[in-house]
């Protein structure tokens, strides 16, 4: 029973630790994803006890009970082994699931939507869910043109515009509504093949769309991307930001535990700035290769971005 329940835990933590390619405007419904599940498998529903839909009960797949609940394949495998010989057993294994789940989607969305209580540096009382659903605002395919941005979500939104210095706020919510009737509706311009590059890859999605060097000064931009989505450049500016929001701190630890290595028990004398020269020459060939070989001029750091595809559900 338990593997079923941290099976989905596990599966948000791992998708929340990506970085292949930038993950943050997906996140949120990550969330309501294992929201969902665990409900469906734990709490939704009845049980299937051996009482239930007998001979002349069963009535479009469900009985005098309500629906029978969607069990993790994982533990309805071994359900069945003891459903008839120990369904006592059962039963209170079914019974510490509920309580179980109860209490680690309670805690969950407890801590996630928790403001603090720092009044002072968090006067409008935003939490990471806040965050979360306005990075979320960032995939433009994630809500249609009728969709009303929470006040909440919304003072998050302008949050992050004071965190990168995008000073016309107002701008920037507005273009995020044109951007989602860019998507949706009457006013829709993208194409299906772009529509499903958005499921597998925003960064790509936003290359093909307001084209690749967008931004640059040099005239590299001029002959690709399409005009409509040129003429958002804030939200640009925004999706940049929300693109450049780590959801995990996996990488932070990932590089500290680097810098322990190799400032060690032997090494104690070592420099700061030594052990940081060897974790940049470490990092640079994820960047471009192995050191070893004859450079090339391009980042595959970058190529990587532009290629890795999900398959989130």
């Amino acid at each position: 029973m338990m593997n079923g329940v941290l099976a989905e835990y596990s599966t948000l933590m791992t998708r929340a630790q990506y970085v292949k390619q930038p993950i943050s405007p997906l996140i949120a419904r990550q969330c309501l994803r294992m929201d969902g599940v665990l409900r469906k498998g734990y709490l939704k529903g009845t049980p299937l006890y051996p009482e239930c839909c007998r001979p002349g009960t069963t009535v479009a797949g469900s009985c005098g009970h309500q629906s029978h609940r969607r069990f993790p394949q994982v533990y309805t495998e071994a359900r069945k082994q003891l459903l008839v010989a120990k369904p006592d057993v059962v039963r209170a294994v079914d019974k510490l699931g509920e309580q179980v789940v109860t209490c680690l989607l309670d805690n969950f969305w407890m801590r996630l939507k928790d403001s603090g209580s720092h009044a002072a540096s968090n006067p409008l009382g935003i939490s990471l869910w806040d965050l979360l659903l306005a990075c979320e605002l960032a995939d433009p395919t994630a809500h249609d043109e009728t969709f009303d941005i929470p006040d909440k979500t919304l003072h998050a939104v302008h949050l992050i515009c004071d965190r990168f210095g995008i000073v016309d706020k107002q701008a920037c919510t507005d273009q995020i509504e044109m951007a989602r009737g860019l998507c949706h509706g009457p006013h829709k311009v993208i194409t299906g093949d772009q529509q499903e590059l958005s499921k597998s890859n925003l960064l790509a999605f936003f290359c093909r769309v307001y084209g690749e060097n967008y931004g640059a000064d040099n005239g590299a931009n001029t002959e690709h991307g399409m005009a409509q989505w040129k003429e958002l450049p804030i939200y640009a500016q925004f999706v940049k930001a929300v693109f450049s929001i780590m959801i995990s701190s996996a990488v932070v630890e990932a590089l500290f535990n680097k810098y322990i290595f190799t400032k060690n028990l032997f090494r104690s004398s070592m420099l700061d700035r030594t052990a940081a020269s060897i974790l940049s020459t470490q990092e640079l060939e994820d960047l471009i290769g192995n050191v070893k070989k004859p450079f090339v001029a391009f980042f595959e750091l970058r190529s990587v971005a532009l290629t890795d595809k999900l398959n989130w559900t």
